[in-house]
């Protein structure tokens, strides 16, 4: 990481100073960021692109005020990205096609905008996330062919940095690092991180996978490091489960993918026995301190927020009211629910996508995503391991839903390299080989 560092000492430096005219003179950022941005674009900096994009999409999530700017900021990069790839689309050859499986939910998304309460937000958030599948997938294999596998050596080692500085944070700046007693690190809350750390486990898992030897047994060991130490700071429990979750299906998909699905489908019918019976098992653990208990018996208001959700959903039921409903619902609500022991949304993506796009959205969502860890489980037998880690953690939490935050980027640059590469398939010194499309 030292390494990392010293290479990248210019790259890091531009990072700081976007970061202090952010927080001094934020303004300023609006004009910098995306210029610096397009002096990258003329080198083929595409690599310190997409990473500082993902930096931006990391301190956006911050809720530290000074770092507000990036909100904006964030908006301002995806266009412009966009931008390139739309009107320099030769130079993305072979164009990837990811957003296709997508096409049917994006028409009902738009078509929903006519039942929206707020058209014009509904539709920015929509355009954001139809952006984002676009973007992303073509800038991974951009910086790739640039690069190599040293882009994902560079993309680890970012996200590594991040979360030591987190850590460094615990020590020197306690408020920030902290937010009612529990661990946040650089992110704006504890259950943030630990989706991140989800994530960025699965990530680095799969590119350990199919890019051999790219990074040192040592190196290695210090990447999970950071990741854990972090997530038993941050007591994620959603986290936990779901890297046990995708940690224990691998295992039994390298012995079999048919005994791995079988155990999946016994843990689906298993999984109400253990949470009936998981204050009990949590005490004769030990772990009470550890798990929450106190919140855990009250389910931290989620019985709360999909209780009402459902309820919503009663009144649209085949057809959303565009997306930013659910927040725009649940914002209406706010004191009532409050007052029951719920403040937040929805808590579910699954429920956030059926408020904001119906039962037919959601059905065709969930149809184009499943279908692509299907087709990587050609190649890779952590994909579907993957996926089932993913669909617990979106059950607890709604940031799928979302586009311009540093999970749901992960998630895409993970189901590039599932789509595109093949496992073990480095060419010598780390020069790029040949990119597939995955149309």
């Amino acid at each position: 990481m030292i390494d990392y560092v010293k290479s990248n000492l210019s790259f890091i430096a531009i990072l700081i100073v976007w970061l202090l005219v952010g927080v001094y003179a934020a303004p300023l950022s609006y004009g910098l960021i995306p210029l610096t941005v397009l002096v990258f674009k003329r080198r083929d900096y595409y690599a310190e692109i997409i990473i500082g994009f993902f930096f931006i999409l990391m301190i956006s999530d911050s809720r530290v005020k000074s770092f507000a700017f990036a909100v904006d900021v964030k908006n301002i990069y995806i266009l412009l990205l966009a931008a390139f790839v739309l009107f320099d689309s030769k130079n993305f050859k072979p164009f990837q096609n990811f957003y296709q499986k997508y096409i049917p939910f994006f028409l009902v998304a738009l078509f929903c905008l006519v039942y929206s309460p707020y058209a014009g937000t509904s539709f920015s958030k929509l355009l954001s996330y139809f952006l984002i599948i676009l973007v992303v997938p073509n800038f991974v294999h951009k910086a790739y062919s640039v690069k190599g596998v040293q882009f994902f050596r560079e993309l680890i080692f970012f996200g590594s940095t991040m979360l030591l500085i987190g850590l460094v944070l615990k020590y020197i700046a306690h408020d920030v690092a902290y937010l009612s007693g529990r661990f946040r690190g650089t992110f704006g809350n504890p259950n943030g991180l630990g989706i991140f750390l989800l994530m960025f486990f699965l990530l680095f898992s799969v590119i350990s996978e199919y890019f051999k030897n790219l990074f040192t047994v040592n190196e290695k060991r210090i990447i999970y490091f950071l990741i854990f130490s972090s997530l038993i700071l941050s007591a994620s429990r959603s986290a936990l489960t779901a890297i046990l979750i995708f940690a224990i299906f691998r295992y039994l998909y390298n012995i079999s993918p048919f005994v791995g699905f079988i155990i999946f489908i016994i843990f689906l019918f298993g999984y109400q026995l253990i949470t009936s019976n998981i204050v009990p098992i949590v005490m004769a653990l030990g772990l009470q301190d550890y798990f929450r208990l106190d919140t855990l018996k009250e389910g931290s208001g989620r019985l709360i927020a999909w209780t009402f959700a459902w309820e919503q959903i009663q009144y649209n039921f085949f057809l959303g009211r565009g997306f930013g409903y659910t927040e725009w619902i649940f914002g209406q609500y706010y004191e009532i629910l409050s007052r029951k022991g719920h403040q937040g949304h929805a808590h579910n993506t699954f429920l956030t996508f059926w408020l904001d796009t119906g039962l037919v959205g959601l059905v065709f969502y969930v149809q184009a995503f499943i279908l692509q860890f299907v087709q990587a489980a050609k190649r890779s037998r952590s994909a579907i391991p993957a996926m089932y880690a993913v669909l617990f953690s979106v059950f607890f939490e709604s940031w799928l839903t979302a586009s311009l935050n540093p999970y749901t980027i992960q998630l895409i640059i993970i189901l590039t390299v599932f789509t595109t590469f093949n496992p073990m398939e480095v060419a010598p010194q780390g020069e790029p080989i040949k990119i597939k499309s995955n149309e």
